[in-house]
């Protein structure tokens, strides 16, 4: 018997318009209303996660900013992943040096610097 199901939430189970196809909605409510618990792992920070999953209605486990932190449904930290200042600064250094996107994450802020943004990246390489 399946347990767990676990989905991406972007160009998964939101399509890439932003829309959340019925049919996704639909096989997770009632998934859960059989007793299969929902995650939903994404980039995104935990607002907007929530966001997702109070459209989707069903009480969903949470794993975000890119899996380092992971929250309950109701939006308590079970889990939280920090990288140490140094190692952050020597990861910027690096991304520096090859010309790379760094994208941080403290607290529920990204950052980056101007003319980095993760998106573009990501646009020129054609994903």
């Amino acid at each position: 018997m399946i347990q767990l199901i676990i989905s991406d939430i972007d160009s998964t189970l939101i399509a890439r318009d932003g829309t959340l196809p019925p049919e996704n909605g639909l096989a997770l409510r009632e998934a859960a209303r059989r007793g299969v618990r929902v995650a939903l792992c994404t980039i995104r920070k935990r607002d907007s996660a929530l966001q997702i999953a109070e459209r989707l209605g069903v009480e969903c486990t949470l794993a975000c900013n890119g899996g380092a932190t992971i929250f309950d449904h109701a939006g308590t930290v079970l889990h939280e992943l920090n990288i140490p200042l140094e190692l952050a600064r020597e990861m910027a250094a690096l991304a520096d040096q090859h010309e790379l996107p760094l994208l941080a994450t403290v607290d529920e802020y990204n950052l980056y610097r101007p003319g980095s943004h993760p998106a573009a990246h990501i646009q020129a390489r054609g994903e």
